[in-house]
This record gives C-alpha cells, structure tokens and sequence, in this order.
C-alpha cells in the first residue's frame, strides 16, 4: 500500500495512508501464442500486468483508477465508475405514467435517477525519446484501383500532421492519434512514436451556452493538443465551480505552435449514463480505457523475451 498527500477541505495538506496499491496480476490470457499446423507444436505466454490502483470516492460515485503496465510495452488506463446512483423521490410507482420523469429512469417504486455524463481529463505529458515532438493522426483510407487491376480497392494511410494547438473530435472512420519524435530514426528507419489509443469515448451533448458546459469546456472534444505550459494543468481551469466564464483547456488553445516541441495530450473518457432499474442499490461498474501503445518504436515484439518455466506452454488445453 501507498501513501499520498491530500488537501483536506479548508485547503490545509494531510497525508493519507493507504490510498493506493500496487499488485501484479495473471490475466490468464494469451500474450501471444502460434500452433505451428505442419509440425504441430505449440506454444503461448501467458499476459501478467503491473498495476497501480486508486479508488477515490466523490460524492455518491466510487471511481476505480488502474494504470496498467504490460509487456507488450503498453500502458493502460482503466477507470470503473460504481457506488450509488443519484436519486430522487417521485410520484410514480410503476414506469409509463404520465408523471414518470421525462429525463430519468423509475429505479424502484417512487424512485427516479436521472440521466446524466461523467467526465474525464487526463493529462499526459509525453516526452517520446525526448521533448521535440510532433503529432500526426492518420485515417484509414479506401483507395480504388486501375481498371486493369484483379482487386477494384485496397486501403491505405493518409497523414495528416497538426501543427498548432487545437482539439479534435471523434471520428466514424478509423483514426490513429500518434506523437512521434522525428528526430530520432530506429534500426528499420521509422521515428519511434507512441499511439493513443481511446476506447469508447462520449462528448458532451449540451448546448455551448449551457452554465455547466462552459465550466467544463473539455468535455466538447475527445482529444486535445496544447504546446507544455507549467502554468496549464486542470482541464476546466484552477476554480472551475466558481467561474462565470470558459476556463481551462478552451482558453489554453490560443494558437502556439505543437510542432516539434514539448507536446501536452489531453484525452477526454466520457460516457452518458442512461439509468436502469439493473443500477439499483449499488452499480454495477462500468469500464472504460485508453491505452497509450508503441507504434514503430521498438523493432520487435518487447514480449519476445518473456520467457518462464511456467509460461511455456506446451500443453494442448491451456489458453486455447
């Protein structure tokens, strides 16, 4: 167990012990595995994660934070949103009732929890093989082929590098988000770079003149790219509950150049909570991640090397 310093509410610091943890697990899924078919061997490794693990609790919600190191030289991080779901009391016993809440859910007899988002910002300051950096999000694209050619289509990478400060939205077509040190070329020529990889991810759906909008601005866009300023540090700004205008990440994008300097990516982890019956008395967790992933970096598989007694596998029923 880990210790941490805390600031308590008159503003004072205090320490806290044992608000974080640090285990190693087993996720007994393959880390990778191949059956050779003409000779018939096998062989597999077995996954095993580093974990650190906070739960704080704000509010009625617990929220369990994991950053998870892999050996596939991946870092993960998972946050599970559980505790007790926002309630209120109504005059509605069964759901379908005239008087039943238009933006929320019946959850018992008399009881409604309303719709509502959760929010996050992660700030990651990445420095991949030094400081000078650049970002480049790169669609995946169909691109047709001559007449003449078997195949009428294939698909390809299109780059399209970004070289101011500015956020970027989801998109319906395959999107990968790298930051890439040009300076700096691998054995095979590439620029090391590392992927950031988001899982499903929402953006706000209030209106931009919406009080609780313009407080946190962030939540507008997936992503954001701002040039490191020691000074920008809190996605909605230093009092975001105490603002009357937009702070935070909307007022950082001022058009300084991201190109070959010290990048700051801002991931957004959003989701809608459309409440159920099934979140009531205590919530069931809900998962959600961004995965910050090698692209080009290394020039080979960094779990080739795993290697154990226990973990080679040659036994036909094991990770199958």
């Amino acid at each position: 167990m880990i210790g941490a310093t805390m600031p308590t509410l008159n503003g004072t610091a205090a320490a806290a012990p044992d608000v974080m943890c640090l285990f190693e697990r087993n996720t007994t899924t393959a880390l990778w595995r191949r059956y050779e078919i003409v000779t018939g061997s096998h062989e597999s490794r077995q996954d095993v994660e580093l974990v650190v693990r906070t739960i704080p609790t704000v509010g009625n919600y617990d929220y369990i934070y994991d950053w998870v190191f892999n050996r596939k030289g991946e870092i993960r991080i998972d946050v599970g949103a559980t505790g007790i779901a926002a309630a209120k009391g109504v005059a509605a016993e069964v759901a379908g009732l005239p008087r039943d809440l238009p933006h929320g859910s019946l959850v018992a007899p008399y009881i409604a929890a309303p719709y509502h988002d959760h929010f996050l910002s992660f700030r990651l300051d990445l420095d991949i093989d030094g400081s000078a950096n650049h970002f480049v999000s790169e669609k995946l694209v169909r691109q047709s082929l001559p007449a003449g050619s078997v195949r009428r289509s294939v698909w390809g990478r299109q780059e399209a590098p970004m070289r101011k400060e500015g956020s970027i939205a989801p998109s319906h077509s395959p999107d990968i988000w790298r930051i890439e040190n040009r300076d700096v070329k691998t054995s095979l020529g590439y620029s090391p770079s590392f992927e950031l990889a988001g899982g499903h991810t929402a953006t706000s759906l209030l209106g931009s003149d919406d009080w609780a909008q313009r407080r946190a601005g962030f939540s507008a866009s997936a992503l954001w790219l701002t040039a490191y300023n020691p000074s920008e540090l809190y996605a909605a700004g230093n009092y975001p509950n105490q603002n009357a205008t937009v702070e935070g990440l909307p007022r950082f994008i001022n058009g300084e150049s991201i190109a070959g300097t010290d990048i700051v990516a801002w991931y957004t982890m959003g989701f809608h909570h459309v409440t159920r019956p099934e979140d009531w008395p205590v919530l069931p967790t809900v998962r959600h991640s961004v995965t910050l992933r090698p692209h080009r970096f290394f020039t080979h598989n960094p779990a080739m090397d795993f290697r154990s007694d226990e973990d080679v596998v040659p036994a036909r029923n094991k990770l199958r």
